[in-house]
């Protein structure tokens, strides 16, 4: 199944997005009321260790501008030892088990089993914030948020299309990031997001502004005497270093940090698990080559600057 025009964030008019915008903002003040009975309003978007002073993106002001690149982005570089450029194709079960050997090889500090991971597939659908957030709770152990369903079941289209639709269906902010998938996901009452929302562990980081073109940063992730990549790059891999999967929105599409190499971030990513692709991720090229997303077998990698410059906002459970 195509994953390009499923990558693909949707078109919208800017007006259309700005009266989304105010009408999250107008959700989350009514949730701040305590309006909605069995919620607990305050954590919604809760300040954490490390989100002092900032709960949404729109809280991050000209007080926080940092540079977008810094000279960490001409020190990582592309290695290229098992990224092929390929076209999308389906592959076979002994493939997917090539593939995933091969990301246990590269990435040895994985915080979840490769090799035993079963993705869900988003198809075309572009539900990639309700299946991160999917992949996030099921590696979190929190399949139980979807009542008494198994694992298997709550990756099917049957149960997760209707509540996407619900959301997305609402207020297209739903799909925009995290931010916009917490605040209408609560509103619209999808069950295990106001669970996530309520859990005690669960934590919301925004790191970059939506205004002023995406060029503001969080300060207490960021220090500009640093360089905002190489901040965000150590906030992120020392999350995964203590075992913590990190589910982010990033270039229009969202899935979950699970490794990091010297080079490389792998993902566990929501298509379908036979299939593999590698193409532009359209952020420019690197001495005369292409940027690229690979995606097999379930996971995809990407090279960690490329990354790290770019992140919108990331949730995980912080135990």
């Amino acid at each position: 199944m195509p994953r390009q025009s499923a990558r693909k964030p949707s078109k919208r008019k800017s007006s259309k997005r700005t009266s989304g915008t105010k009408r999250a903002a107008s959700a989350a003040k009514k949730a701040a009321s305590g309006s909605k009975a069995g919620l607990l309003p305050g954590r919604i978007y809760e300040l954490t260790d490390h989100n002092h002073g900032f709960k949404r993106r729109d809280d991050i002001s000209d007080r926080s501008r940092v540079a977008r690149r810094d000279p960490l982005a001409v020190k990582i570089q592309q290695v290229f030892s098992y990224q092929i450029r390929d076209s999308a194709r389906t592959i076979s079960e002994d493939e997917v088990i090539a593939f995933r050997t091969t990301y246990c090889v590269q990435f040895p500090n994985a915080v979840i089993d490769i090799m035993d991971f079963q993705n869900g597939d988003q198809g075309d659908d572009g539900a990639c914030m309700f299946f991160a957030s999917l992949h996030l709770l099921h590696l979190n152990d929190k399949d139980h948020y979807h009542g008494k369903k198994t694992w298997s079941s709550i990756r099917q289209p049957r149960y997760w299309e209707r509540l996407y639709t619900r959301c997305n269906g609402h207020d297209e902010e739903c799909g925009l990031d995290y931010d916009g998938f917490l605040t209408i996901g609560n509103i619209t009452d999808i069950p295990f997001i106001q669970k996530m929302l309520n859990d005690p562990d669960f934590r919301y980081v925004a790191l970059r502004s939506r205004k002023s073109r995406e060029a503001l940063m969080n300060t207490d992730i960021v220090n500009s005497s640093v360089g905002n990549i190489e901040d965000v790059q150590l906030f992120i891999e020392n999350l995964i270093d203590r075992k913590i999967p990190v589910a982010v929105s990033w270039n229009g599409h969202a899935r979950v940090i699970v490794a990091y190499n010297d080079d490389y971030i792998l993902f566990a990513d929501s298509w379908s698990r036979h299939w593999t692709q590698v193409a532009p991720i359209g952020m420019g090229t690197v001495d005369g080559r292409d940027v690229l997303d690979s995606y097999a077998g379930g996971f995809s990698t990407i090279p960690k600057y490329a990354v790290y410059t770019s992140i919108k906002d990331v949730m995980y459970f912080d135990y």
